[in-house]
């Protein structure tokens, strides 16, 4: 059932390499008995707070694990069998579901009245929502219960790219830990270990923004057909070569962020051309008349565009069609545009 909520962890091992100085802050205030009631994992997409997340969980519930600031679980006591396996009775895991990708209120509901219920002693009762910016107001207001009130030994970690989005009355009551790539050299040497023989970990990771997760991502052939679909659709609007109609067709099964994200890049370089600044690194320019397009729009219209894209990016987008929002984008943009 779409309401149903996953329970097993997708990350067994140890926490992400260049989360580590946040993993061992957090381990170290539990070890002190300092940890926070809830705390909100915040950075960019695609970082690794979700796998941190879950190393946590599987950490603060194990047994067996050693006391110190860089402690990580056994993998083999009865609590890490149970986390494992999708069947722990101390651990919660909401995710968003079903085509609008929010948690929903009737999980949250469940959640609360399961938090307090009594954990056993020594033991955390532990609640992990990802994508909780994905929360919608009723769900928001269902959690603050908890939040306000909560339980003895209980925990929520809840883990958010855009934290904005949360309610004020949510982001009070927590405790943020903002987070990016702690250490560069530990995320490149463990990039070299998931990319292709031949690609360079260092370059991949600048042009994911230094998410290292979107690196691999960004890496797979299907991305990298997707972003060739994308940057085809791109230079046919702005040359005229076909109907606003049959371009977005041809991005019919790209997802809308990955296509909105794209966009934001090129017309950054549409800004970069008008501004005379000659880096075109993300933009591959393979003729002379691509880059006289990028004349057809002066400064503020290229500007005008690239806000455009951001304010769409910003929004819910995973919960509208690529063609809906697609067509009436272009359409505004073919329309700045001098032939």
């Amino acid at each position: 059932p779409e309401d149903e909520q996953p329970q097993a962890l997708e990350h067994l091992g140890t926490p992400p390499v260049w989360l580590h100085n946040t993993y061992a802050h957090i381990i170290k205030r539990h070890l002190a008995g300092s940890l926070p009631h809830a705390l909100l994992l915040v950075g960019q997409s695609e970082l690794g707070k979700r796998w941190l997340a879950e190393s946590l969980v599987l950490t603060l519930s194990c047994r067996q694990a050693k006391c110190s600031n860089t402690r990580m679980a056994c993998g083999q006591c009865a609590s890490c069998v149970q986390l494992k396996a999708g069947t722990s009775a101390e651990f919660r895991y909401l995710r968003p579901v079903g085509k609008s990708q929010t948690v929903k209120i009737d999980p949250v509901r469940d959640l609360v009245n399961w938090l307090h219920l009594s954990a056993g002693e020594d033991r955390y009762r532990i609640a992990l929502i990802a994508g909780a910016d994905t929360l919608n107001h009723s769900a928001a207001n269902a959690l603050l219960k908890t939040l306000e009130e909560p339980a003895p030994r209980s925990l929520c970690l809840l883990v958010a790219d855009k934290p904005a989005q949360l309610p004020a009355t949510v982001l009070s009551r927590c405790q943020k830990l903002p987070m990016a790539v702690q250490d560069r050299n530990a995320a490149i040497d463990w990039l070299s270990t998931q990319l292709s023989k031949g690609v360079n970990a260092a370059s991949a990771l600048d042009a994911a923004k230094g998410a290292p997760l979107r690196a691999v991502r960004e890496s797979q052939p299907d991305f990298l057909s997707q972003q060739k679909l994308i940057d085809a659709a791109w230079w046919n609007l702005l040359l005229h070569k076909r109907s606003v109609g049959a371009i977005v067709e041809t991005l019919r099964d790209v997802p809308l962020p990955v296509c909105l994200s794209r966009f934001m890049s090129l017309s950054a370089a549409g800004i970069r051309h008008r501004q005379g600044v000659g880096d075109f690194s993300a933009v591959k320019i393979d003729s002379e008349e691509q880059l006289a397009a990028l004349s057809r729009l002066d400064s503020v219209q290229w500007f005008t565009i690239h806000d455009q894209l951001q304010r769409l990016y910003r929004i819910d987008s995973a919960s509208f069609k690529t063609q809906t929002v697609l067509e009436g984008f272009f359409a505004d943009t073919r329309g700045k545009i001098n032939r």
